[in-house]
């Protein structure tokens, strides 16, 4: 489902979109506050009907565009910490897209002291230096590079 009901004010009568008003007098009015949690799509079609005995049903309905976003978690850690000199260390970089949407064209860059060079990488994407390209990161999932 994209949407899940989260709660309403006033509360429904039936369900989760049903609300028996009774009667409304001439120039009465209301209004229903209704929470939801967006979990997906691209566009949200939302329409709402009243009616009565009275009355043929008047329809209103509203689109909402869903944006999903990439979010980045980064984390960098060294081993061995503290290095002999002579010896190697090795940097492990992880990234993550724990967003909802994807993202495309990701560039990690390494500066290490001002530009050190590096002596081995095992990496996705290198072009050769200390940049590293994704193509395209998907939600959940994470990639590791190791320097």
């Amino acid at each position: 489902m994209p949407i899940s009901f989260v709660s309403a004010n006033p509360p429904p009568s039936v369900g989760n979109n049903v609300w028996n008003i009774g009667g409304l007098g001439a120039g009465g009015s209301g209004t229903i506050l209704i929470t939801v949690r967006v979990n997906g799509g691209a566009t949200l079609n939302n329409v709402v009907t009243v009616g009565s005995a009275q009355t043929s049903l008047v329809t209103a309905s509203a689109t909402t565009t869903v944006i999903a976003l990439p979010a980045f978690n980064l984390t960098k850690s060294d081993n061995p910490d503290p290095v002999l000199v002579g010896d190697n260390l090795v940097y492990n970089i992880t990234y993550r897209n724990t967003g909802a949407g994807g993202s495309g064209s990701i560039a990690v860059t390494v500066r290490v002291n001002g530009g050190a060079p590096l002596v081995n990488q095992a990496h996705i994407g290198c072009d050769g230096g200390s940049h590293w390209h994704h193509r395209r990161e998907q939600p959940g999932v994470h990639c590791l590079a190791h320097l």
